[in-house]
């Protein structure tokens, strides 16, 4: 486990469990511009790893440029329900249930989110003991089941 609390070391390690596991399961409360958001494009560029994916739409803070960008890929989907605050940030990363990490905390998939704003994150891993693979891709899956893909016509 780790105590991530500094946007560099957040940006390295998140780049890099990208690039380590074939498999992607997040649940954030808003995505970013891509074109400004380099993380952004690393996931444009991975899109083939989204297991599944949903991104809050509350207070217009999701950019229509995700949006745009992830509107042909049914993996990702977004959170429209307007009763309460749709506010996780949960990045799940693995290749199976016993080789995963994870990424929990305040940061929103933005650049302020990893680049501006004061944020405090927990990296843990399947060494870590107390939270299991399972039970962060139930989570996910519950909330993601919850959401819906964007339309054309709502993305107008």
């Amino acid at each position: 486990m780790e105590l991530i609390l500094d946007d560099k070391t957040l940006c390295e390690r998140f780049s890099n469990l990208c690039k380590k596991y074939s498999h992607y399961m997040w649940a954030v409360a808003w995505a970013g511009k891509v074109a400004n958001f380099d993380l952004a494009k690393i996931l444009a560029n991975n899109a083939s790893k989204i297991d599944k994916v949903l991104v809050g739409l509350h207070f217009y803070q999701t950019d229509p440029s995700f949006i745009e960008c992830f509107k042909d890929n049914h993996q990702v989907r977004y959170y429209k329900k307007s009763d309460g605050i749709f506010h996780s940030k949960v990045y799940l990363f693995y290749n199976s249930d016993n080789d995963w990490s994870a990424v929990i905390g305040s940061s929103n998939f933005t650049c302020s989110g990893f680049h501006r704003n004061t944020e405090a994150n927990i990296y843990i891993d399947n060494t870590d003991t107390g939270i299991s693979y399972s039970q962060l891709s139930e989570y996910i899956t519950s909330l993601w089941n919850e959401g819906s893909v964007f339309t054309k016509p709502e993305l107008d």
